[in-house]
């Protein structure tokens, strides 16, 4: 545990320490915090490629779901 705190008070020691100058505040700003914690982020799909289900999920009888491909909410058509 000890271990930890130490580890975390030098962390934290060598981040004020940055502040401090404005090159080591301007290096910080430069980067991206994702890219500064390593944290992998996937390309997001481009707006051309559509995602969009022609199907429509409904209740039929009985409680019984069903599944529609005319979605009176998408068509070709546009108004």
């Amino acid at each position: 545990m000890k271990i930890e705190s130490r580890e975390r008070e030098e962390r934290l020691r060598n981040i004020s320490m940055q502040l401090r100058t404005p090159s080591g505040l301007t290096s910080l700003e430069d980067i991206p915090a994702y890219q500064r914690n390593n944290i992998k982020i996937s390309e997001p799909t481009h707006s051309s490629e559509s995602e969009v289900s022609i199907y429509t999920l409904t209740n039929g009888n009985s409680n019984i779901i069903e599944l529609k491909q005319n979605n009176s909410f998408l068509h070709d058509n546009v108004d």
